[in-house]
């Protein structure tokens, strides 16, 4: 994210590139080896350096990342640190290890159904798991954002999601996505997309049945536009340009240097600096 003087501050920090699960519409980053946790700690540095307050961990899946628990207690004190997982490998212990540690927990769901669960993020999926460490971690007071892709065979599912969030104790953020586009995407998902008109009158009426849960919706026509995400080697990207052509690393030159071949554009009625295209 782009702060009002067109500075970065907000990274995402795709910090392996494993994962556990196979979700038909995943367009995370796939094949390199995860970096030697000397080479973390160095790009970590290079961020802490620059200027970066917020760092989100990311993958593939950041519990797969076996530096993982040294990186957070390496820089909780640098960086307001937050985690987006799927949810289905973190053990208690590594919930309770968190706490005081990150600013906040981001957990996909799209489903309280074992088998539609295994329908959109494969049968390796543990949904017992997944559910277990959200009620973990708002127990023991750890900010949670709930995501959950809307597609057609979760649909008709979001009131039991809401529901279920609306009764847990704590912080509960909840973000809904529309299904991207995106070119990363390996194969065709574009039966599985509901139309943009039912997501809105979807959305409206979980707002009205919920009021006291926060609700967000995300459209592929706003997404990945607003902030800045990295390799687990440094790479920086700006995720909506040209399949994720890299801009440059942060270990070789200084962000600022990288963000120079980006033009950003203030949008006042989002509040939001926005990427345009670079000149390559």
């Amino acid at each position: 994210m782009i702060d009002s003087f067109k500075r970065p501050y907000y990274v995402c920090w795709y910090m392996t590139e494993k994962c556990n699960l196979s979700c038909k519409f995943c367009y995370a980053f796939k094949g390199r080896d995860d970096p030697s946790i000397e080479q973390l700690l160095s790009v970590g540095k290079s961020l802490s350096s620059q200027g970066i307050t917020k760092v989100n961990l990311m993958g593939g899946e950041p519990f797969l990342q076996r530096s993982i628990f040294t990186l957070i207690d390496f820089f909780h004190s640098c960086f307001n640190i937050s985690i987006t997982t799927n949810g289905t490998l973190p053990t208690k212990n590594n919930i309770n290890f968190l706490s005081g540690k990150i600013e906040r927990l981001t957990i996909s769901l799209d489903t309280l159904s074992s088998s539609t669960a295994c329908i959109i993020r494969g049968e390796n999926y543990d949904l017992k798991n997944t559910i277990q460490n959200i009620l973990t971690a708002s127990d023991i007071g750890i900010p949670l954002k709930i995501n959950t892709v809307i597609t057609k065979h979760n649909l008709s599912e979001l009131d039991n999601i809401g529901r279920f969030l609306n009764s847990i104790n704590g912080s509960v953020f909840w973000k809904i996505f529309e299904l991207t586009d995106n070119p990363n995407v390996n194969s065709d998902i574009s039966h599985l997309k509901v139309p943009v008109t039912i997501i809105d009158e979807e959305f409206i009426k979980l707002k009205n049945r919920y009021p006291s849960l926060p609700i967000d919706i995300a459209y592929c026509s706003e997404l990945n536009s607003n902030y800045i995400i990295m390799r687990s080697n440094g790479d920086i990207h700006i995720p909506k340009f040209n399949n994720y052509q890299c801009l440059g690393n942060i270990c070789d030159e200084s962000l600022s240097n990288i963000l120079n071949r980006v033009e950003f554009c203030f949008e006042e009625n989002k509040q939001i600096y926005i990427a345009r295209q670079p000149e390559f």
